[in-house]
């Protein structure tokens, strides 16, 4: 993920992409995805977050991280409806997640 975040870094978004795809031909691993993921989201690469932490979520469904990078995507995007409810599905999975549970407080704590 440093040469993908190096790549987004210098503006270099169509090599970023490719690299990814590259990479996750070689690796189709939950943890790949996931990091490529906050990668994207942190360069507001809205799209390929999406696509990566959606096939996190598809290969590792129970990684609370996933739910807590998909809520972030989601107010990002001003959907603060989907956000909270992503945060609930992680906390359905693990309900002793304390990022997951600090995020949907403040969530819910915003007017």
């Amino acid at each position: 993920t440093a040469a993908l975040d190096a790549l987004l870094a210098e503006g270099k978004f169509d090599a970023a992409d490719e690299h990814f795809r590259t990479a996750i031909a070689l690796s189709d691993q939950a943890p790949d995805h996931l990091c490529a993921g906050a990668v994207f989201l942190d360069h507001r690469r809205h799209a390929q977050a999406g696509v990566a932490l959606v096939r996190a979520r598809e290969l590792d469904p129970d990684d609370p991280g996933v739910y807590v990078l998909l809520g972030a995507l989601a107010l990002e995007q001003d959907r603060k409806a989907e956000a909270g409810r992503w945060y609930e599905d992680g906390l359905a999975r693990a309900p002793d997640h304390e990022e997951l549970k600090s995020r949907l407080r403040a969530l819910r704590e915003k007017p």
